[in-house]
């Protein structure tokens, strides 16, 4: 699975801006690899030119402008051979058709939505950017501690917003606090839920799944079954906690990856992030196909870990290991 967007997103938005840039290199030497059909500074060029019309005006600021420009770079090379890339205003909130319909030759033609004339047509299959779904937040302050208790091992996972996460069953802010809601989610998180890389079901772990307001707590049933869970601390397994397994195929389904360490002191602070069913290979701020992804290497994807959220395929107990 290509990691482009992930790449593209921290390219954006990382706070190291040296890391920024190296990123955002990284990605033109790929496009370079390519063969683009057309230079930087032509694609900008077409891009700026087209104004809209004054029912609908084609407004991009400076970061959806350098992403209309890439995804356009990438969209008209030899390799990926698109004719048509769409790229919407951002002053079209609510409204995700329609365009800037920018040709491979550069030409351009508007489709506005709300004038009833003739309209230049695209194909469902286009590739587009849609700025006001942009998905990025700032990475949710989740924190995961390993402590101890009267039954033995205790995690527990703070900060939890059911935004990010997006499990069905807790719906809003408020829902979160729902008995039933939380049973639901419960149940879902027990029966889904693993351990990799022994690819071992939640029950292996000896633990059961409970809520404090609006904290998550994974704790083992009694002191005998510490041994069971001391075995994946010791082997800093990956705790994956999945709520709907019914759309684990496409990826649809967030869920949240905690890195599992030995309880050396009493309070063990954990590495935790969620991985969004937005994800960013799944979502609909951008459509691209592209083949591959931009080289980068795993001390790029700790950099992009620590900070972003990261790709479904980084969550592996090498790579994690080295957070």
């Amino acid at each position: 699975m290509s990691h482009f967007l992930n790449v593209l997103i921290a390219a954006l938005e990382h706070p190291d801006a040296a890391f920024r840039e190296q990123l955002s290199n990284k990605i033109d030497l790929w496009i370079s690899s390519k063969k683009p059909k057309h230079s930087r500074q032509s694609i900008e060029k077409a891009i700026l030119e087209c104004k809209g019309t004054p029912i609908e005006p084609f407004i991009l600021r400076k970061k959806q402008f350098y992403i209309s420009s890439i995804l356009s770079m990438l969209a008209f090379t030899k390799e990926e051979n698109q004719r048509v890339v769409r790229l919407m205003s951002e002053d079209t909130y609510g409204v995700n058709t329609g365009g800037c319909l920018l040709r491979d030759d550069l030409s351009f033609s508007y489709h506005e939505n709300f004038y009833k004339g003739k309209k230049p047509k695209y194909e469902e299959g286009n590739w587009y950017s849609c700025p006001w779904k942009y998905p990025f937040k700032k990475k949710n302050k989740i924190k995961a501690n390993l402590t101890f208790s009267e039954n033995g091992y205790k995690i527990k996972i703070d900060n939890i917003n059911p935004a990010i996460v997006r499990w069905t069953s807790f719906g809003t802010l408020d829902n979160f606090q729902i008995g039933v809601g939380q049973q639901m989610v419960i149940k879902g998180l027990e029966k889904n839920s693993f351990v990799l890389p022994e690819e071992k079901n939640f029950n292996s772990l000896g633990c059961r799944i409970g809520f404090e307001k609006q904290s998550l707590v994974i704790e083992t049933k009694s002191t005998d079954d510490m041994l069971k869970m001391s075995v994946y601390l010791m082997r800093k397994s990956i705790l994956i906690l999945e709520c709907d397994g019914s759309n684990n195929n496409d990826n649809y389904d967030s869920f949240i990856a905690v890195k599992l360490q030995p309880a050396i002191e009493e309070n063990v602070e954990l590495f935790v992030t969620v991985i969004p069913s937005y994800g960013f290979d799944k979502c609909d701020w951008i459509f691209q196909n592209s083949k591959g992804s931009p080289d980068i290497d795993e001390s790029d994807k700790i950099k992009i870990m620590k900070n972003l959220y990261p790709a479904n395929a980084w969550i592996d107990q090498k790579l994690m290991r080295s957070l």
